[in-house]
């Protein structure tokens, strides 16, 4: 499934208090979101939320466009680091992160708290066959509509295949290459 993601730096406690009156919320979580370089274009992805862990691998090439990714559910953390250093993967970034989670429409809307690199808000959404252009100016309605008070530019704006909400206001994956 094609995923579309909208991120942007905003003013946290304004922006927590319209969606706490305007959109449902779901849960707040902490995350760990780890990448790793590998041998050859291999890059992992170690991402924990609460007591769930996720481990995805991709390559080098496919970074900015549609992605081909392998993901699987992991049970022991620890377990995991220790096998892809086994495997010749070293990590290259880590980003700590609370995240509330809430809803609206048809958007998944995460407001993070990232540490040492501020506050954003995620729009995500599933894509369909619908162009990025498109779906960004929507998304920049969506968000004027709500008057989310904004710090600055959109972060990025990208569509992906990934089945887990990605960072993409972080330069992880770049680092990784």
């Amino acid at each position: 499934m094609r995923r579309f993601e909208y991120v942007v730096p905003v003013d946290f406690w304004g922006a927590k208090e319209i969606l706490e009156q305007k959109a449902t919320f779901l849960r707040r979580s902490k995350i760990e979101d780890a990448y790793f370089s590998g041998p050859g274009d291999a890059i992992a992805r170690l991402w924990k939320q609460d007591s769930l862990t996720r481990l995805s691998c991709t390559k080098k090439e496919v970074i900015d466009e549609i992605i081909e990714a392998y993901e699987t559910v992991v049970l022991d953390h620890r377990a995991s680091i220790a096998m892809l250093d086994m495997l010749g993967f070293s990590k290259s970034e880590e980003i700590r992160l609370t995240r509330d989670s809430f809803r609206k429409h048809h958007y998944a809307i995460s407001l993070d708290r990232v540490e040492g690199l501020g506050d954003f808000l995620v729009l995500e959404t599933d894509a369909g066959e619908i162009a990025p252009a498109r779906l960004k100016h929507t998304a920049e309605r969506f968000i004027g509509r709500l008057e989310i008070p904004l710090k600055g530019r959109p972060a990025s704006l990208k569509t992906n295949l990934d089945s887990f909400s990605s960072l993409p206001y972080t330069r992880a994956i770049g680092i990784a290459v």
